[in-house]
């Protein structure tokens, strides 16, 4: 089976949602980030048939205590960092990517998104806490290159298939920057003068490994107060731009 992921390329927008149902919503948009455990293969169907290309959410170094898997690749974890998130203490956990076990898990899911359920490509998200995480360059950097094998067994196994890589802007780019269709920049920051100095340096990075890779940008926000100015930033440098509701789970905007 060969993915047309040229979809990526000629979309003119996109939206990203994590919840059910908005299927009608989503399919107004030339492409959509959706979390596949949320949707039955009759959605992507949907979406496809009104010419949305459908992409699923893929978290690849972080996996989630709540789900099943987490009891069958806890020996697999490589690092556990407590953080505080709403005034309270979580603990988040990161798999060793060089685990051969972990890797074919998520290889075959993939496999079901792609041929089972007819996903155009995925949305890979979590791979910029490795460089955020990881002190030890030799540990950081052998994850790295584990990246790249992960997305050269996609290439070769799922021909066309598209690869976003999400808000993963530092060396992991710079290391995958050859394998992947797109970037997504999740959720800049521009109260401040500072910090829009630092987006335009971003700015520059992306359209520079953009022209050399001929890559889609992507720019996404969550829930934004400042839209007109990431809109303005995003049509004078041709990206995609999406607000997304609180969480990613409200009314399709």
């Amino acid at each position: 089976m060969v993915f047309p992921h040229n979809s990526l390329r000629s979309a003119r927008n996109f939206a990203v949602h994590y919840g059910m149902n908005n299927i009608k919503a989503l399919s107004e948009y030339d492409l959509a980030v959706i979390e596949p455990k949320a949707h039955h293969t009759e959605d992507i169907h949907i979406l496809k048939n009104n010419a949305t290309a459908v992409y699923g959410y893929l978290s690849l170094f972080e996996i989630d205590p709540q789900q099943p898997e987490f009891d069958i690749f806890q020996s697999q974890i490589l690092r556990k960092e407590d953080i505080s998130r709403d005034g309270e203490c979580c603990r988040r956990y990161f798999m060793d990517l060089r685990s051969a076990a972990w890797i074919e898990y998520v290889h075959v899911k993939v496999g079901k998104m792609l041929r089972e359920s007819g996903f155009d490509g995925i949305f890979i998200d979590t791979v910029a806490y490795i460089e955020e995480c990881l002190y030890m360059e030799s540990v950081m950097f052998n994850q790295l290159l584990a990246v790249c094998d992960f997305f050269k067994s996609i290439r070769s196994d799922f021909p066309g298939a598209g690869i976003i890589l999400n808000n993963t802007l530092g060396i992991a780019l710079n290391y995958t920057k050859e394998l992947i269709d797109g970037v997504c920049w999740e959720n800049p920051l521009a109260g401040t003068s500072q910090q829009k100095r630092l987006n335009r340096r971003i700015v520059s990075h992306l359209n520079e490994i953009r022209k050399k890779n001929d890559m889609r940008v992507m720019l996404l926000t969550e829930n934004s107060a400042d839209t007109k100015y990431f809109s303005r930033l995003a049509e004078k440098n041709n990206y995609m731009y999406y607000d997304a509701p609180s969480n990613y789970i409200g009314a399709v905007r």
